[in-house]
């Protein structure tokens, strides 16, 4: 997990996200120098072509050159590792290593190891790492069924001592803008809920292992919503909630309708990502996450009042 705290390197990424109507894929250079510049411009896919970003500690700057602007964000999460270092704790409480064949990636000499949760036994992520550095080179995601979900894997990679420090520069004359207007995400659900404005509700029904990690508000077009972000060390669940009524489109994604109780939902799917929106009493909720539809609808069932 910390292997990039001491291990400065330069290579390529390429990620796969498989979902149910078609696949991405993303190609990226990518600097490191540790314990906490990195630095990726992209190959592909086309739209995000010579794009950047660089991120300081964190705090992340995405490079848009077509739009000429600097978009700045905190606590982006990091796809070149098997999971956030805040959420470690949950992953080895949720899940147990096995290890596996391994091999060499580029060279390399690899561990390998299975990640297996412990509550339902199904292997949730197969992870290379190099047998030297520790540094995770290969990455591959399953869904509960067994279907691969997501893959990471290096390319050319090469250990360093020193980058120049021009490479993790942002460029001068564009203008830098925050993401969304949110604010700092934190650890305290409690005042996050006290202060959100309106009667906020706690799941009664979470998978097993799932807790809350951290939250923040932001306000779109003056409406305030809370965002409620949940975790077992490698899945992930947000729960978004706001006064009004759930804008039930999801505008380019294929949807169905489901039912919450008595109340019309739709679902829709994205790679991994399940989403699952719908209104009761005055306050709009939406849940993401990385589980079967199922397990979202018993998670919006609790919800209900």
């Amino acid at each position: 997990m910390d292997a990039p705290l001491h291990v400065s390197f330069v290579g390529t990424i390429q990620r796969v996200e498989i979902g149910e109507r078609h696949s991405e894929v993303s190609v990226y250079h990518i600097a490191h120098l540790a314990p906490d510049l990195t630095r990726r411009w992209y190959m592909a896919p086309r739209a995000f072509f010579d794009d950047v970003t660089i991120t300081r500690g964190d705090t992340t700057y995405a490079i848009r050159r077509s739009a000429h602007v600097v978009i700045e964000s905190r606590d982006a999460a990091d796809d070149d590792q098997p999971a956030r270092d805040d959420d470690f704790s949950l992953l080895t409480a949720n899940y147990r290593p096995v290890a596996i064949p391994s091999g060499t990636i580029d060279g390399r000499t690899t561990r390998a190891y299975a990640l297996v949760n412990r509550h339902t036994g199904h292997v949730v992520m197969r992870i290379w790492t190099d047998a030297v550095t520790h540094l995770v080179l290969r990455k591959e995601r399953y869904a509960s069924d067994g279907a691969l979900e997501s893959s990471m894997h290096f390319e050319q990679i090469r250990y360093v001592r020193t980058l120049p420090a021009a490479l993790f520069a942002l460029p001068q004359g564009m203008p830098i803008v925050e993401r969304g207007g949110h604010e700092s995400p934190e650890n305290d659900i409690v005042r996050l809920v006290r202060t959100a404005g309106f009667p906020v509700r706690d799941p009664r029904y979470l998978p097993e292992g799932f807790l809350p990690v951290m939250g923040d508000l932001s306000a779109r077009n003056g409406i305030r919503t809370l965002h409620l972000f949940y975790s077992d060390g490698v899945r992930s669940l947000s729960l978004f909630e706001s006064p009004g009524t759930a804008d039930l489109s999801m505008r380019g994604l294929q949807t169905r309708p489901v039912r919450i109780g008595t109340h019309s939902a739709v679902y829709a799917s994205e790679g991994p990502l399940g989403l699952l929106a719908w209104s009761d009493a005055g306050v709009s909720f939406t849940l993401i996450g990385d589980l079967a539809l199922g397990e979202l609808e018993r998670i919006a069932a609790s919800l209900l009042r």
